[in-house]
């Protein structure tokens, strides 16, 4: 690490305003983003995953597959909130008499039906969210619905419900028979499942689940539920139902928007430093030198200056460097953090006469 600036650190709105991107695509596992110092609210754009498609032998007419929802909002933090994200994946894609895995996240698996021209429909896409200090589904402060999967439906595959608004969109039917496809789930219930009039039906959303295909008759080869706040209902001979989309009761600036991600989903965060903390007690700090290879020298001067903890935090609002000391009225401290990154860097030395703070890069 290199490029560290000379700093004074007693002005309450130094570097005020610097604003921060971060965007998290789907892995499969859990992130976590803590919330960095000076930070009180953060930007979100959530986006729920694309549906799986169906297939069969010979292959039906294929249409399109529902997209994932997205929610955009503002909400309110606390530095040092730990954020836990989710990004939903893509529904498996069927192929003939394989069933489409279900989507990270929440989305049902597809089902199969080899009598049936090796019918087999796709998975539900998985929702993507943001929790706040836990990992359980009550922890969830924003929800992107995904979209179901794909079902299989006389002479064409027939369109997942779309991802994402308050209740998911409901499956499509190629020909109806008095047939219905598995519905999106809501804000209270999930998805009610697909009927067959002669047959069995599909199976109904739950919170944060989207319905897995049957496994008798031909709702198996109905599409499967997206994943959502709570999630969509499986079809019988037709698609399942989106997962609906939730933002918690403190968030605002929220829009809603069905139908929207292809994929996998994403969630981005954008935050600003609103401020730095004023610092009491005559307190100035100085970090040098200026330009650095990543040795620098912190110092800190005031009467009745006894106890200081030092703090270096990366962008994501990660520590990586803490050191503490009892001092008698002043600290110097020469640090090595070469084995980090370039990149842009915060530090907070806490005292018993208050804090200062500042950026360093």
């Amino acid at each position: 690490m290199k490029n560290f600036f000379t700093l004074l650190l007693f002005s309450p709105a130094f570097f005020a305003g610097a604003q921060t991107t971060l965007t998290f695509n789907y892995t499969g596992a859990v992130d976590t983003f803590i919330v960095p110092a000076f930070v009180t609210s953060v930007t979100v754009d959530v986006k729920g995953a694309e549906g799986g498609q169906a297939a069969s032998s010979p292959q039906q007419t294929v249409n399109p597959t529902g997209k994932g929802g997205r929610v955009q909002a503002t909400i309110p933090v606390t530095p040092g909130d730990t954020l836990f994200i989710y990004v939903g994946g893509k529904g498996g894609d069927a192929s003939p008499n394989v069933a489409g895995t279900a989507g990270y996240n929440g989305g049902g698996a597809g089902g199969i039906y080899p009598s049936y021209n090796s019918s087999a429909s796709g998975g539900g896409g998985g929702a993507s969210d943001i929790r706040l200090n836990g990992i359980t589904l009550g922890d969830r402060i924003v929800v992107a619905g995904g979209a179901g999967g794909n079902g299989t439906n006389c002479t064409s595959t027939s369109t997942g419900g779309s991802g994402g608004g308050l209740t998911g969109g409901t499956g499509a039917l190629d020909c109806t028979n008095g047939n219905t496809a598995g519905t999106g789930g809501t804000q209270s219930a999930g998805g009610n499942p697909g009927l067959y009039t002669t047959g069995d039906p599909g199976l109904p959303g739950s919170l944060g689940l989207g319905a897995n295909s049957n496994t008798v008759g031909y709702s198996t080869i109905g599409g499967a539920g997206g994943g959502g706040y709570y999630g969509g209902g499986s079809g019988s001979l037709g698609a399942g139902g989106g997962g609906s989309s939730y933002t918690g009761s403190s968030a605002t600036n929220v829009v809603h928007t069905q139908g929207f991600q292809a994929g996998n989903g994403e969630v981005v965060i954008t935050y600003t430093i609103t401020g730095m903390e004023t610092p009491v007690g005559g307190l100035v700090a100085s970090v040098y030198p200026n330009p650095s290879q990543g040795l620098f020298d912190v110092v800190l001067n005031a009467n009745g200056l006894e106890d200081v903890k030092m703090q270096v935090y990366d962008i994501t609002g990660k520590p990586v460097y803490t050191f503490e000391e009892k001092v008698l009225g002043s600290f110097a401290k020469q640090t090595a953090l070469d084995h980090l990154s370039n990149g842009v860097y915060y530090i907070r030395l806490v005292t018993n006469l208050g804090v200062v703070s500042g950026k360093i890069v």
